[in-house]
């Protein structure tokens, strides 16, 4: 039985379909060993040996296959009509234009201003933005400035007169600080039937007892009478003048330093007598139906005592035009008020009465006076007696 030699051994070729070996050995391997082995490369070699020339290219193995299993390029992509095609590419020249190109760009319009609108909307950014700084500085200053004034302390000198605005003078709810400056009793034969309030003329030592304060509103009027100015009067109820509504206001001496208001009504005015006028000492009250009741407001003549009063609703009086308290601001100029009654025959009437009403029979002791002959209460703030 012959031996049969050893099978040669071959390394494993991934790329193979078949292990097995050749039969014989290729004529091309016998070829390739048989030819001389290059010579090995060696650094720097031509410094050394410059005249040494470049070795070629060895020729393609033979043990290289040349049948690759790999899938055809056709397969790699299946694409259609419906599928969507890749994006394209952008130019590499666009990204990486140089710094001059970019800034040429921002010159001409065609950057940044460009994509968001160009330099008219940066120009409405900067106009907002300065209208928003400039409202901020505003309201700080005049918060701050409002801040300052509340903590400064309130002035201890008082101002003896304000200035009304022009817009709305006269029209407002005044005040009227007077002094009964002079009273006279002319009318009736018995002085103590004509009173005024407070009973007590004006003194320089003592001002505040023979002070009178009229609580009067002017209002516009509703009636179209020029002669009155278009104003109307109304009064409050207190215990020494009587109450009237809508009394058409005239305005006098117009343009000169005497500029004044003026109106006039007839009252019934109403008296207690200071002494009694019956043997037997009983109350009485006595009536003067003809008196005239009269008032200038003057806008231009100023005062010659303080008329400064506190901004207040009246403690004593209630308004009888209003229904709901107004406050009342002091009249800033001079002011005149009086009472005025005629004597005649009866002159005054004067009665018995019982809790300020009368009762019984007029009283007869009382004697007419001329009717040239008058009795007056006049109330002002300037001219006054320094007495």
């Amino acid at each position: 039985m012959s031996s049969r030699a050893p099978m040669p051994h071959y390394p494993y070729n991934p790329y193979s379909r078949r292990l097995a070996p050749p039969s014989r050995p290729s004529s091309k391997i016998r070829r390739i060993s048989s030819e001389p082995r290059l010579q090995p490369i060696l650094e720097h070699e031509s410094h050394q040996n410059p005249s040494a020339s470049t070795p070629g290219i060895p020729e393609k193995s033979p043990f290289r296959y040349q049948h690759r299993n790999l899938p055809s390029p056709d397969s790699w992509w299946h694409w259609s009509s419906k599928d969507a095609l890749p994006p394209p590419y952008s130019d590499p020249g666009e990204i990486l234009k140089p710094k001059e190109e970019k800034a040429t760009e921002l010159q001409s319009g065609h950057g940044f201003t460009a994509r968001r609108g160009g330099w008219g909307r940066l120009c409405v950014f900067l106009v907002v933005a300065i209208a928003v700084i400039g409202a901020l500085v505003v309201g700080l200053a005049v918060g701050l400035s409002k801040k300052h004034a509340s903590k400064r302390p309130a002035s201890s000198t008082s101002v003896p007169f304000a200035i009304p605005s022009s817009q709305s003078f006269p029209v407002g709810s005044y005040a009227i600080r007077t002094y009964l400056a002079t009273m006279t009793t002319n009318c009736t034969s018995n002085p103590s039937t004509w009173r005024c309030y407070p009973y007590s003329t004006y003194t320089s030592a003592s001002p505040s007892s023979s002070s009178a304060i009229y609580d009067w509103i002017i209002s516009p009027s509703t009636t179209a009478d020029a002669t009155s100015q278009n104003y109307t009067m109304s009064s409050t109820a207190n215990p020494f003048a009587p109450s009237f509504h809508d009394v058409p206001l005239t305005l006098l001496d117009g343009g000169l330093d005497t500029e004044h208001y003026a109106f006039s009504i007839s009252m019934n005015k109403t008296v207690i007598p200071s002494a009694p006028l019956t043997d037997d000492d009983s109350q009485s009250i006595c009536f003067y139906p003809e008196t005239t009741l009269r008032g200038r407001l003057y806008t231009r003549q100023k005062p010659s005592t303080s008329n400064a009063t506190t901004t207040s609703s009246s403690s004593t009086a209630t308004p009888a035009a209003v229904s709901a308290p107004q406050a009342f601001q002091p009249w800033p100029y001079a002011a005149q008020v009086e009472q005025l009654s005629a004597g005649g025959a009866s002159v005054p009437e004067c009665y018995q009465a019982s809790n300020g009403v009368a009762v019984g029979a007029r009283l007869g002791n009382l004697s007419p006076e001329a009717a040239d002959d008058s009795c007056s209460c006049v109330y002002q703030n300037y001219d006054l007696a320094a007495s």
